[in-house]
């Protein structure tokens, strides 16, 4: 998609549920103007192509409270990158599962009230997970971290 109906999408603020999943999105053309979006609650981009600088433009979504980003390949890099640009969100649910991130698993923090379900599924995390970093967070109810390399 050159991204035009990402445009298009912008031009309709009752939106709560968008799932554009499995669609050929393969650049962050338009998302920049999803500020606009004040009532979407629920998107789901998996199965895409766009680039790690999707996220700076999904952050200005403040109303998004479950985020799909699941099979986005391209997305290769440090988790922390993703999770920090979304820090400002408050989600309920997160899944970022077989995007080929890796590093050590990422500071969850500011997520402590919010986050319910979490799944980072298929990545090429590491380390040591320890239940101090977990315990903040205090209503997280579904976690799926298989297929990563922690200890």
């Amino acid at each position: 998609m050159d991204g035009s109906i990402i445009y298009d999408l912008a031009s309709v603020p009752s939106l709560r549920t968008l799932d554009l999943s499995y669609n050929f999105i393969n650049n962050s053309k338009g998302f920049e103007s999803w500020s606009n979006l004040t009532k979407l609650q629920m998107l789901d981009l998996s199965d895409n192509f766009p680039p790690i600088s999707i996220f700076s433009s999904l952050a200005k979504v403040s109303s998004l409270r479950a985020l799909y980003l699941d099979d986005i390949y391209m997305m290769e890099g440090s988790i922390d990158v993703a999770v920090k640009e979304l820090s400002a969100l408050k989600l309920e649910v997160l899944s970022l599962s077989r995007c080929t991130f890796y590093g050590s698993f990422p500071y969850l923090g500011n997520w402590s009230t919010s986050l319910k379900a979490l799944a980072l599924t298929h990545n090429g995390l590491n380390g040591t997970l320890t239940s101090q970093g977990l315990c903040r967070l205090e209503n997280l109810q579904e976690l799926d971290l298989s297929r990563n390399m922690l200890t």
